[in-house]
């Protein structure tokens, strides 16, 4: 006892526990090699002095690590950018988004006449052509138009003459992700759903732009509740907002942009009574109330409140820069 190196059953010990160390510090993987040794030893007398190696050779060599494209956790790795949204579209099922009740639904024997007039001066329709609950085609409006071309010929020709079969279908089941695959390889804008087997019963239609809304309101109200959570992210949308403002106006006039408090001068009185063009240089184009909120274009008639931003562009001539109180904490962009 008392001598070194140590016994040889601790001295076979600390050889796993060295290599989930260096594991651990090298792939920046300390979790992974916990578990890797842990599995390869079958045992947990181990798991103390491994959690403990791994975790500390991990915060000692993450700043270096064997592979420099590792990023440092998820949230900046590019095969997780899309997580959030990957999730919401596997979620979602074709039967959630679906139209159950396509108004644009003929049978074979619906005349070319009568669908003319289900079409109006702005609408681009697809119809389904349904026999005995069955989808057997589609007609789209391109389909009529090549029909038309004959005059005299709206009474004669029917739906069975100029539809289409149509293989490319949905069943409810099938998630959104799916799907979308699915209209970026056709480029359709409107595909049939039908139920899943031999009989393809038409349940219904499924509108590209209905998933894009569906999505547009998930994400709306994901950015909503984190705002309510993470009181910065409300300034980072301001600015954004602001950002896409300047960003559709200052590409076009040669302009600065600027963030001013409301004059003491004009406190109460509107933009149109202040003659705020005439007085100030300056042309009033948004302004940002107290909660955030952008108001653009402005009310050029409501009274201005001293609690209220402006954003303005000015005229980039000398002597106009200087009527304008510009707010020294808030750099304007040009």
């Amino acid at each position: 006892p008392g001598h070194f190196p140590p016994s040889s059953p601790l001295r076979q010990a600390l050889v796993p526990v060295g290599m989930a160390g260096v594991l651990s510090a090298s792939m920046r993987i300390p979790l992974a090699a916990t578990v890797m040794v842990t599995e390869m030893t079958g045992s947990y007398g181990l798991i103390v002095p491994l959690m403990v190696t791994c975790v500390t050779s991990y915060v000692l060599g993450r700043r270096w690590g064997l592979n420099p494209s590792q990023v440092r956790w998820s949230a900046e790795s590019p095969a997780h950018a899309g997580d959030l949204l990957g999730r919401m579209l596997e979620s979602l099922q074709v039967q959630h988004l679906m139209d159950r009740h396509w108004r644009y639904t003929v049978t074979p024997s619906t005349t070319l006449g009568e669908m003319i007039q289900q079409i109006g001066s702005s609408s681009r329709p697809v119809f389904a052509v349904r026999q005995d609950g069955r989808l057997v085609g589609v007609i789209s409006v391109q389909d009529i138009s090549r029909a038309i071309s004959e005059p005299g010929i709206s009474e004669i020709v029917i739906a069975a003459d100029i539809m289409s079969g149509q293989d490319t279908t949905a069943t409810p089941e099938q998630s959104i992700a799916e799907v979308l695959e699915v209209f970026q390889q056709t480029d359709l804008d409107v595909l049939p759903v039908v139920s899943d087997g031999p009989e393809r019963r038409h349940l219904g239609m499924l509108r590209r732009r209905a998933i894009h809304e569906a999505v547009r309101s998930r994400l709306d109200r994901i950015r909503e509740h984190a705002r309510r959570e993470h009181a910065g992210i409300a300034a980072i949308e301001q600015d954004e907002q602001l950002f896409q403002l300047m960003l559709g106006v200052s590409g076009s006039r040669p302009d600065v942009f600027n963030r001013m408090p409301v004059p003491n001068e004009v406190v109460g009185a509107s933009i149109r009574q202040a003659g705020f063009q005439r007085r100030y240089g300056a042309q009033v184009v948004a302004i940002q109330n107290q909660d955030g909120s952008l108001q653009c274009p402005p009310d050029i008639d409501a009274p201005l409140r001293e609690d209220q931003i402006l954003v303005v562009i000015v005229s980039s001539t000398p002597s106009a820069e200087r009527k304008v109180p510009s707010d020294q904490n808030t750099p304007g962009n040009s």
